[in-house]
């Protein structure tokens, strides 16, 4: 599946409103939406502000990517301790949405309220390398192991 494909299953609901009939996701934009080079678009993230958005979300997600993956609650279980160790939430922040993680039929509505609340933060360039965000403490070494570099090693010269 490729990353505008998995945008139109997960964004499904947006992508169907009427309103939305002119919004369109460019494999350009949306590959640095997903490498971290663009922050995702501000109509997106407007409109799963809404809590009844996020519920559709959710709905879409079990219905929609659920399917695709062969061990849906370990994704969650990974994605709730990112979630847990990332200093850069607030203590609030994670007193509100761990309630939802807990009991196992409302962790899809925790991961629509957690994917809405990362699309809403402030937008922090990803550097290729990592190195300016390690040293300015806005990336947790947690998340270095989950990043994939995209270059390639080079030669060996010897």
């Amino acid at each position: 599946m490729s990353q505008p494909d998995f945008l139109y299953e997960l964004f499904e609901d947006f992508m169907d409103d009427p309103t939305n009939q002119d919004f369109s996701m460019d494999n350009g934009l949306v590959c640095r939406w997903m490498t971290g080079q663009a922050k995702i678009s501000p109509k997106i993230s407007a409109y799963y502000s809404k809590s009844s958005n996020q519920e559709k979300l959710a709905h879409t997600i079990h219905q929609n990517l659920l399917p695709l993956m062969s061990d849906c609650n370990m994704v969650i279980q990974d994605i709730y301790t990112l979630f847990i160790q990332d200093d850069s939430i607030s203590d609030a922040k994670k007193k509100n949405l761990t309630p939802l993680y807990k009991p196992a039929s409302s962790r899809l509505l925790f991961l629509a309220k957690l994917i809405s609340f990362g699309m809403e933060r402030q937008f922090i360039k990803r550097n290729t390398k990592n190195q300016k965000l390690l040293a300015g403490g806005a990336l947790s070494p947690i998340v270095l192991d989950y990043i994939m570099d995209s270059e390639v090693p080079k030669p060996c010269r010897h």
